[in-house]
């Protein structure tokens, strides 16, 4: 009698849980959105390695490798479209801190890196070309960039402070 029971008792219990509702198909949950940043409006700089020997000053004649990218407020970098870079060039690119032959985010954000530095500089439009696109057509007006910039070598350091002229 107990057995009879017990086999009762299990029909019972899978008929009850086979007219229960089917369990709803899973769904794929999308990952949630990106936190988007506002661009800076003032020159950002974030060293990622120091380098060696005396800061740069204004006129010092520089090398560097560059790679540059246009800002993305939402990759996580904030760097999105490549614009640019001086990899695999045959020379690295040379210019004089200050002398005005290149933006002026760079020619400020330079300022103190050392031979073998690295540095990440973000350069709102003010700094970078304004209003208007940059020659080649990469990059937009009224474009924030981003730049990884190498220091390659320090060719000749600039005059001290004060004997600038």
């Amino acid at each position: 009698m107990t057995l009879r029971i017990t086999v009762l008792s299990l029909a019972a219990a899978l008929a009850v849980a086979s007219c229960a509702a089917p369990e709803p198909p899973k769904v794929a949950v999308a990952p949630p959105a990106p936190k988007c940043e506002p661009p800076p409006t003032q020159l950002m700089t974030r060293d990622m390695a120091e380098g060696t020997g005396d800061p740069i000053n204004f006129r010092s004649a520089i090398l560097v490798n560059y790679t540059g990218w246009l800002y993305d407020p939402c990759k996580p970098d904030h760097k999105g479209e490549m614009f640019d870079t001086s990899q695999g060039r045959a020379t690295p690119f040379g210019f004089i801190v200050g002398a005005g032959r290149v933006i002026k985010g760079w020619d400020q954000g330079i300022l103190g890196m050392r031979e073998g530095g690295k540095r990440e500089l973000t350069i709102p439009p003010d700094m970078g070309y304004g209003a208007n696109a940059a020659p080649g057509g990469k990059i937009p007006p009224n474009s924030t960039l981003v730049f990884d910039v190498d220091v390659v070598k320090v060719i000749q350091r600039g005059p001290p402070e004060g004997d600038a002229k």
